[in-house]
């Protein structure tokens, strides 16, 4: 799907392979980002699809939705916060993705 090219959130949901519920249960947990307004309407673009999908690959890997959430912030932020929390920034990948409590190809 091209990011120009919108849906409704039933359009998404199919695409998505999800259900409308599931979309707002993500945005009412700012999982997902809010879509834009048209008048009464909301559009959801690629970038909603996208992030259903990383969503549902990370969920199916065994993380929690809670954990999918705190690794919202980024995996630099992620490695900064640990390495001041640890006050170096020599630790290794095994050693943040056991802090993060993340597997460490996601570090």
């Amino acid at each position: 799907m091209s990011e120009a090219r919108t849906l409704r959130v039933e359009g998404l949901a199919a695409e998505a392979g999800t259900s409308v519920d599931t979309i707002r249960y993500y945005q009412r947990l700012r999982l997902l980002d809010p879509p834009r307004r048209v008048g009464r309407h909301a559009e959801y673009t690629g970038a909603h699809l996208a992030r259903l999908a990383e969503i549902r690959r990370l969920a199916d890997d065994g993380f929690t939705l809670a954990q999918i959430r705190s690794l919202d912030d980024g995996p630099s932020h992620t490695l900064d916060r640990l390495a001041d929390e640890a006050g170096t920034r020599s630790l290794t990948r095994a050693q943040v993705a056991e802090r993060a409590g993340v597997p460490e190809g996601l570090v």
